[in-house]
């Protein structure tokens, strides 16, 4: 049974105390999702600690996205963290729907552009054949946006897609194998921790310092063409990644 108290005399300090009470309550269900949890004050008068012990504990829960606020309103459960696995290739959809959630995008850009020396380099164009199709979503977990993609794909690849192909299909990898037998079998990605800009914050509904999980990814196809190179940010406290490992044989 979990504790439901706050010890003075623990030597745990008393706000993670109350963390931990507030994160299992949430795990367990007993707060739903997107359901205002009680107030400050409530939540003074419950446990017995200051203003400021609740603060501190809210604020880890905020930050590590079990909760999120809303301006005059109060503070709410978030949706889980979305976890996937690095040892699996597959598109943004299929991770949504495996896990049990409604992918959903916003298309930003469907533009033709000519592409600039990284991605001709990423794309391993050849000389004359610069011509490539950019693609910008947006990303939402159960209507929740909690990234964006930018893809570029090369010629044979964008020529051969419409925008309207992309909408009724939803998902990029779905449609490159359904119309044109072309799969992603392989991929090599980079992941480092930055910060959105201005627009970017503003489509994902984060402040401007807040971190986001930024993926480059280079994929090929099972003929070992290079078919897409793509610029992914995740909220990163909405998203995450693990990988399993096997140590090798000395």
């Amino acid at each position: 049974m979990a504790i439901e108290i706050v010890d003075p005399h623990n030597v745990i300090p008393k706000y993670h105390q109350l963390y931990q009470i507030l994160r299992h309550k949430i795990e367990a269900g007993e707060w739903g999702v997107h359901q205002a949890i009680p107030s400050e004050r409530e939540l003074e008068e419950t446990y017995g600690v200051s203003r400021m012990t609740v603060r501190l504990a809210i604020n880890l829960l905020v930050n590590q996205g079990f909760l999120y606020r809303e301006q005059g309103r109060g503070t709410f459960v978030s949706l889980p963290v979305q976890q996937f696995s690095l040892n699996n290739l597959s598109g943004f959809s299929e991770d949504l729907k495996r896990h049990g959630y409604k992918p959903g995008q916003k298309l930003l850009q469907f533009s033709y552009l000519e592409a600039d020396s990284e991605i001709q380099k990423q794309l391993e164009l050849a000389p004359g054949d610069t011509r490539v199709l950019m693609i910008e979503r947006l990303r939402f977990a159960d209507d929740e946006p909690i990234g964006m993609d930018i893809s570029y794909l090369p010629s044979f690849i964008g020529n051969n897609i419409t925008q309207e192909d992309l909408t009724a299909t939803g998902s990029l990898y779905r449609l490159l194998q359904e119309k044109m037998g072309v799969a992603p079998t392989e991929a090599d990605e980079f992941m480092e921790i930055t910060q959105p800009d201005e627009r970017e914050a503003g489509l994902l509904g984060v402040s401007i310092g807040s971190p986001l999980l930024e993926i480059h990814r280079k994929v090929w196809a099972q003929d070992r063409r290079v078919i897409e190179y793509v610029r992914i940010i995740y909220r990163a406290n909405r998203y995450k990644y693990y990988v399993h490992k096997v140590r090798s044989s000395l």
